[in-house]
């Protein structure tokens, strides 16, 4: 009995924690710095080409969020970011890839997307007004730290060189919290108990 009970405690503490934390900000810069659009969790964080007949300001829009990450009881194993797709267009290819990298502290529209690949994932018609996943890798894993700030930049990877039509996710959306989430897995730091007396 007491080795069944034992074992019961040890496959609890294996199984770690998981965490979900909502965005503490978001939002988009143009090619020229000086039209972003962002907030504390409540704004649009649109990603892709928009015309200026279609979104107000034209061009490439490019995206970030950053996450208050908590006290944490043991070494990050996996994140999830989960982001709400809302309005897309899809006129310049069927599928649009959405890269997401590091995150400087300071940052503009050319440093969004554009360091450390986190992670990326293809998206369709289908991922309209979706809440879609994308799994983050080790160096995403490696850059969480408890009680700190995890940022994340994105871009669509895969735009026309000259493009002449939208070609964009996270359209329309950002209103409200709950629209982007980190999913955080930790490995309890009981994972390694000390030996019995």
């Amino acid at each position: 009995r007491s080795a069944a009970f034992l074992g019961a405690v040890l496959t609890a503490c294996a199984q770690g924690s998981v965490i979900t934390v909502s965005d503490m900000s978001s939002g988009w810069f143009t090619a020229d710095d000086s039209n972003n659009y962002f907030a504390s969790g409540t704004e649009n964080y649109l990603a892709g080409y928009c015309t200026s007949t279609d979104c107000g300001e034209g061009g490439e829009h490019r995206n970030f969020f950053t996450f208050a990450i908590p006290d944490l009881d043991g070494p990050v194993t996996s994140l999830l970011l989960t982001i709400n797709t809302g309005g897309t267009s899809f006129t310049q290819s069927p599928t649009a890839t959405y890269q997401v990298t590091s995150l400087p502290d300071t940052f503009g529209f050319n440093d969004l997307g554009t360091g450390t690949v986190y992670g990326s994932l293809a998206y369709t018609v289908d991922s309209t007004d979706a809440d879609q996943s994308i799994l983050l890798n080790s160096a995403a894993v490696a850059a969480i730290s408890p009680d700190s700030t995890f940022g994340v930049g994105g871009l669509i990877s895969d735009l026309t060189s000259n493009p002449t039509g939208d070609q964009y996710l996270f359209g329309d959306d950002g209103v409200g919290t709950g629209n982007v989430e980190l999913t955080i897995t930790t490995a309890a730091s009981s994972d390694n108990p000390e030996p019995a007396a």
